[in-house]
């Protein structure tokens, strides 16, 4: 009954220690799925509105999700293994209490029958153990695919928010490209506008100093002989 109530608390601590690194685990998850959303969240900052500086921030979003991929493979492994060797840890001592049982007959205090109950109840214990290693595997399994199911969904909705956003500048940059030709053609047009006003106003000044060279001209003339007439003898 020692024995028994030893190796189910030695079981308790270990999985409790199973426990703790799992509520780390999820932890490191919470953070990084934190970070995917204020990356998420900076795809929208009125200073981010560049194509390199989307793209910077596209290539960190990956990084950190390839990188916190691997320590999920990683940590859970490690949790795996921990559960593995809680298994194999109450099996070593319960094999090692069976191999501490001595018989009367070489001076120890068990017999025969004795020992068939006592290697009944072990069995019964390492049979609760190899249950309870199996559950956890299944359930580090599960636990460590929903991690990598949750990291690759942030990373999706990061995408999807990066492709309106690089739709939206492509948009604004044509935009401003359009205006920018736009803004060229005008001054083309006026520098033409300004250029042909002064052609027309030069025009204008030479006809306005023709015009008034012949007038004058002509009626000076027609003076000078209304003045001869006037001036000489009947």
């Amino acid at each position: 009954m020692r024995h028994t109530k030893h190796a189910a608390k030695r079981r308790a601590d270990l999985e409790a220690r199973l426990e703790h690194e799992l509520r780390e685990a999820e932890a490191k998850l919470q953070a990084h799925l934190a970070k995917m959303e204020g990356l998420r969240v900076e795809l929208g900052n009125n200073k981010n509105n560049y194509t390199p500086t989307l793209l910077r921030l596209q290539r960190e979003a990956e990084a950190a999700n390839k990188a916190f991929a691997a320590a999920v493979n990683e940590r859970f492994e490690a949790l795996r293994g921990s559960a593995a060797g809680l298994l194999r840890s109450v099996q070593q001592m319960n094999a090692d209490f069976e191999n501490s049982w001595k018989p009367f007959e070489a001076g120890g205090n068990f017999n025969e029958v004795e020992k068939g109950r006592f290697r009944e109840r072990l069995s019964k214990v390492d049979e609760a153990a190899a249950a309870a290693a199996a559950a956890q595997e299944t359930r580090l399994l599960g636990l460590a695919e929903a991690q990598r199911e949750q990291a690759a969904a942030a990373l999706v909705s990061f995408g999807e928010t990066l492709a309106l956003n690089l739709e939206d500048i492509r948009f604004m940059e044509g935009l401003k490209l359009r205006q920018g030709k736009a803004s060229a053609e005008m001054r083309i047009e006026l520098t033409r506008s300004v250029q042909q006003a002064s052609a027309i106003d030069e025009r204008l000044g030479e006809l306005r100093k023709l015009l008034p060279a012949r007038g004058g001209g002509g009626g000076a003339a027609r003076s000078e002989e209304h003045t001869s007439e006037l001036q000489s003898p009947i």
